[in-house]
């Protein structure tokens, strides 16, 4: 198991740090009430802020997916207990809530108590009338330790959840934005795919370690790797989520690593794209492509 030489964030300290910019205080309230119950290891009192009619929770990284109310209940049956000092609190929201409905990304923590070894997790997480109805998880697990990753890691299904798409609660302006940035990306047009981006928008890909400041910095990049990018060309649509400012764009390709994964896009009063945080599995990422992938040097 994992360790910290840094204590974990008290309750009060996790809520000064969480960034709520691009949440509506309801979204932002409901989130937060959803993670600190979950944080107790308190099982039925967790599963009271989900709806029965629950569809769909996966963890798209670990291939783990579990169809329904009852599916989720036992998992954390059987996790939970194990837990003690552990914590799942979330870093970053991004969505809206509105009279319980909506959808929103979350940026949360697992340590490593919950699943064997520190999680950064990009969720992407629908509500209906205040309960959750859907949760598909992306992350990287390149430093997961090879114990931990074999002890949990279960073979891909034939479709990634992302293209499961089911009902959707996105803001029209989230859903604009994010489907002509996969329009742009999976044709592998760069310029169009800068032509959302604020002048000081900043890209970031999880997997690969990469941040890039400057939409004229992201245009080159893109222009040089969108052929051999997993979130690049020929990547289908799959699920949206989000609100007003921003949101998850989740999307998957045939084969290959990255098979699936999620944009999260934070949006400016003017609906460009300020920030794209691409989240994907880089573990089995071959060495030569990632160098291939890799910001240009000089």
């Amino acid at each position: 198991m994992g360790s910290s030489i840094v204590p974990y964030p008290t309750e009060a300290e996790a809520r000064d740090a969480l960034d709520v910019r691009h949440a509506n205080t309801e979204a932002a309230r409901l989130v937060q009430r959803f993670y600190e119950t979950k944080s107790t290891g308190d099982v039925e009192a967790t599963m009271a802020l989900v709806d029965p009619a629950f569809t769909n929770y996966t963890d798209a990284t670990l291939s783990w997916g579990l169809d329904g109310f009852d599916a989720l209940r036992d998992v954390w049956a059987r996790f939970m207990p194990s837990w003690g000092a552990g914590r799942s609190y979330p870093t970053r929201i991004v969505g809206d809530v509105v009279d319980g409905d909506g959808s929103v990304v979350v940026c949360f923590t697992d340590t490593p108590e919950l699943f064997g070894d520190e999680i950064h997790i990009h969720g992407a997480l629908d509500f209906r009338a205040g309960l959750l109805t859907r949760e598909v998880d992306y992350w990287d697990a390149s430093d997961w330790s090879a114990e931990a990753w074999g002890a949990l890691v279960q073979p891909e299904p034939d479709t990634p959840a992302a293209l499961a798409r089911g009902a959707e609660h996105v803001d029209p302006r989230m859903r604009e934005v994010a489907t002509a940035l996969h329009a742009a990306v999976s044709a592998g047009d760069a310029d169009a795919a800068a032509g959302l981006l604020g002048y000081d928008a900043v890209y970031e890909d999880v997997a690969l370690r990469l941040q890039l400041v400057g939409a004229n910095a992201i245009h080159r990049y893109l222009a040089r790797t969108l052929t051999e990018a997993p979130f690049g060309v020929g990547v289908q649509l799959g699920h949206l989520a989000g609100g007003r400012l921003g949101g998850g764009l989740e999307w998957a390709r045939d084969s290959g690593p990255g098979r699936s994964g999620m944009t999260v896009l934070e949006l400016g009063e003017t609906g460009r794209i300020q920030r794209a945080t691409v989240v994907w599995n880089g573990r089995d990422l071959p060495a030569g492509l990632r160098a291939r992938l890799a910001p240009a040097r000089g």
